[in-house]
């Protein structure tokens, strides 16, 4: 069986041990006027990759021409250009990876609305 990560232990004996996924840096609560650019961003670190989800308000994010999710390296970055009183909310990062998931939610409040 192969693992990510081998120690070696002045035994010389190997241990397998993997490194849970987790947030180094976590992205803070926004307070924005209408028509800016929210960007939440957190970096992550673990043995493995995590597969990486945005949701709002409990569902799944779809991308748009106002909504981009980028990832690079441990590096994960939400997007909402000229945001409007509708971006208003928690958004959740989910990570997922082989040995474990994590959550972290922020808040989004758009101010100065102009209907």
């Amino acid at each position: 069986k192969e693992s990510d990560t081998v120690v070696i232990r002045s035994s010389g004996k190997e241990e397998n041990k993997l490194e849970h996924v987790n947030f180094i840096t976590t992205p803070k609560n926004l307070v924005l006027p209408a028509g800016s650019e929210a960007v939440f961003e957190c970096f992550t670190a673990g043995s493995t990759e995590p597969e990486v989800k945005w949701c709002k308000d409990g569902k799944q994010l779809t991308v748009s021409n106002r909504v981009t999710v980028t990832t690079a390296g441990s590096k994960h970055t939400l997007k909402i250009t000229d945001i409007c009183s509708s971006d208003e909310g928690e958004y959740t990062c989910m990570l997922d990876a082989t040995n474990g998931t994590k959550t972290l939610r922020v808040a989004l409040t758009v101010t100065d609305v102009q209907e």
